[in-house]
């Protein structure tokens, strides 16, 4: 599945779609701790079905509809037509910011199925994205998660790392450095899983990870003198 590009700046700014989506940021940075146990694209998915039942007309009108449609069928529990309607809605319209939404939610619903492959096959175009707000950044996240659970840990640091360096999703920063400090110990990286670990007990807005990061340090430190 190819994703073409797309310049819209100026509809993009005034997409409510994007709202919507920032409005489930917001969410996740006043629930971190809930959102850190669980998987970013499912909370998404949540908070966009709680809120989404129609899509307000746009200049993308009928890709908004397209997606609108979609929202509204996973808001119903017809999870199975909502992928129906996605799939159409990032197939037909590639080159709009929806396009790149759709395909993106899919490969969460695919991700929290367990279904690697299909996930990263969707996951993977939107990571390039310039024209999705935050969203392609987030897909970055999402695709290091699904390498993961392939046992692909070096694709997993990768993703993984490119996502912390993305500003868009600073807000996820804390969490995605915990699970670099996780797959850094698994691949016997100890000494970038300790810098981790480090960064965030200095980071006043880690809290939530601070805990776990000192027990991880000690973990080590108690591997270490073993050895």
């Amino acid at each position: 599945m190819n994703i073409t590009y797309s310049k819209k700046k100026q509809e993009f700014r005034h997409d409510p779609v994007m709202e919507w989506l920032a409005a489930a940021r917001d969410w996740l940075v006043k629930n971190s701790t809930l959102a850190a146990s669980v998987t970013l694209g499912a909370v998404f998915i949540l908070v966009i079905a709680a809120v989404t039942m129609t899509v307000r007309r746009s200049g993308l009108e009928k890709a908004s509809e397209a997606f609108g449609s979609a929202m509204a069928a996973y808001a119903a529990g017809n999870e199975q037509k909502a992928v129906e309607l996605l799939a159409a809605a990032a197939d037909n319209y590639k080159g709009t910011p929806q396009g790149a939404y759709s395909a993106y939610l899919i490969g969460t619903i695919m991700l929290n199925e367990d279904r690697f492959d299909e996930a990263i096959e969707w996951l993977l175009p939107v990571s390039s994205r310039r024209d999705a707000g935050f969203v392609p950044a987030a897909a970055r996240e999402a695709l290091a998660t699904a390498y993961e659970g392939k046992g692909d840990l070096d694709n997993a640091l990768k993703y993984n790392e490119m996502a912390l360096n993305d500003k868009r999703i600073t807000y996820r920063h804390p969490a995605i450095r915990w699970k670099l400090a996780l797959i850094n110990k698994e691949l016997k990286k100890f000494d970038l899983a300790e810098t981790q670990c480090t960064n965030i007990l200095s980071d006043s807005l880690a809290t939530a990870f601070h805990s776990r990061a000192r027990q991880l340090l000690a973990e080590m430190h108690v591997s270490h003198s073993r050895s």
